[in-house]
């Protein structure tokens, strides 16, 4: 398990982590989509939140879980891209890239899960 939080971390060693963990633990993984997506929830919760970021990542029953919990009890909105403007992607490569995603409200914030099957990541 890798459990990072944006108190002791920031988003540049995260990934890092990430990609040491892939290697280690999931190897079977797509090294950039799984970055793509950890890089749009962390870049999420660095704009959209007071508060910090906490990251953890496992691997369970051979799937590759990503959890991000973050200060904002605002679900993530899906919008159409702006292609002149930048932004409005983020969800929908979330979505588009892993084999689940959900979101849960917690007394304090929420945490967007996005899970690998290895099934998902061959087809890919």
């Amino acid at each position: 398990m890798l459990v990072l939080d944006s108190s002791r971390s920031d988003t540049v060693l995260a990934r890092r982590a990430v990609v040491r963990f892939l290697r280690a633990r999931c190897p079977w993984a797509d090294a950039n989509d799984v970055l793509l997506v950890v890089s749009e929830l962390l870049g999420n919760a660095v704009r959209h939140t007071e508060g910090g970021w906490l990251l953890r990542m496992t691997r369970r029953e051979g799937s590759l879980v990503v959890e991000v919990y973050d200060s904002s009890s605002s679900r993530p909105v899906p919008r159409s891209g702006d292609p002149e403007n930048g932004g409005g992607f983020g969800w929908g490569i979330v979505e588009e890239l892993t084999s689940s995603v959900t979101v849960r409200s917690h007394a304090v914030g929420k945490s967007v899960r996005a899970v690998w099957h290895p099934a998902h990541a061959r087809a890919a």
